[in-house]
């Protein structure tokens, strides 16, 4: 073999072996966070921690996670269900400051019903009740429609659930750019508390 075709097969298995190296790492990461959004989904919020960054529980202690995720999820009046989670992208990992960082792009949709509560003034008649609950609805549908887009939210009057589906990012963090994943849910309006758990060449993307 003379040594050009020697150069040109040591390229190739080269070229083989980060091919197979990014694949195993993404798929890695892949796993990992579908099981972080299974967790989520199911509404099993202790076991969604453990696909957290540790670095949060510094500042926020895992139980008192646990606990304001199920505040948010079971708020009195209000139903929600999670469906249709979807990963879209994972982004080439970077190492930075010692760890290693791949943005991933994924998708949910979330089903949130107002119920009327037991409290309402019973002093109203049915007419001022059912203008009083449209003024509610279309309260809330503009409210989540500047959060996630005048097309992603919907209304069923049948069932009176909103659907919204929502785009959103997350950091992949590993100690060592292969496995032991854990996650952090990038959002813009909480850019101050995110620089907190992220490296600023990361936070200054945001």
């Amino acid at each position: 073999m003379t040594l050009l075709k020697k150069q040109l097969v040591t390229l190739c298995l080269l070229c083989i072996s980060v091919v197979s190296y990014s694949q195993d790492y993404k798929s890695e990461i892949k796993t990992q966070f579908n099981d972080y959004l299974d967790a989520i989904t199911s509404m099993d919020f202790n076991k969604s921690m453990d696909y957290v960054s540790e670095d949060l529980f510094k500042i926020i202690p895992r139980d008192q996670m646990v606990r304001v995720m199920e505040q948010t999820f079971n708020t009195p009046g209000i139903e929600f269900k999670l469906e249709d989670a979807k990963i879209h992208e994972v982004n080439d990992a970077e190492k930075i400051e010692g760890k290693f960082y791949a943005m991933l792009q994924y998708s949910n949709v979330m089903f949130m019903k107002i119920n009327a509560q037991d409290d309402e003034n019973e002093d109203e008649t049915e007419e001022e009740k059912a203008e009083s609950q449209e003024l509610q609805l279309s309260l809330t549908k503009m409210a989540l429609q500047q959060t996630f887009g005048e097309n992603n939210v919907k209304y069923d009057e049948k069932t009176q659930f909103f659907e919204i589906y929502a785009e959103k990012q997350a950091y992949a963090i590993s100690p060592n750019g292969k496995d032991n994943w854990n996650f952090i849910v990038v959002e813009k309006n909480q850019k101050a508390f995110l620089e907190r758990l992220l490296p600023k060449v990361l936070t200054d993307k945001i």
